[in-house]
């Protein structure tokens, strides 16, 4: 009869030890599902840092022409290219009425 308290003593001390072998594993893999969610995060951290440098590098603006284009432009004034556009339009009609005559003078013949 001895042998019945005595096993339910040893059976009640081994479920306690395995109790607390099942919360500290428990408390183990809770550790490691945190770690490993925090490495993932952080390498999602630096993948989205370096696309958003990426980004910002791809929409700062960039100049259209470079300066040596620029200057070559700013020599020309477009108030010097529309007066000599008007004169060679110019040129253009005298040289024309010459060849086909007045067109306001043919329509007031009649022509």
């Amino acid at each position: 009869m001895r042998i019945v308290p005595l096993l339910l003593i040893i059976l009640l001390a081994s479920c306690g030890r395995v109790e607390r072998e099942r919360e500290a594993a428990a408390s183990a893999a809770r550790e490691a599902t945190i770690a490993e969610v925090e490495r993932v995060l952080s390498e999602a951290d630096r993948v989205t840092e370096r696309l958003a440098g990426r980004a910002e590098a791809i929409l700062r603006p960039m100049p259209v022409m470079t300066p040596a284009e620029e200057d070559a432009l700013r020599r020309f004034l477009g108030a010097t290219h529309v007066a000599r556009g008007r004169a060679l339009v110019e040129t253009d009609v005298h040289v024309l009425e010459r060849r086909v005559g007045d067109p306001r003078e043919r329509a007031a013949d009649g022509g």
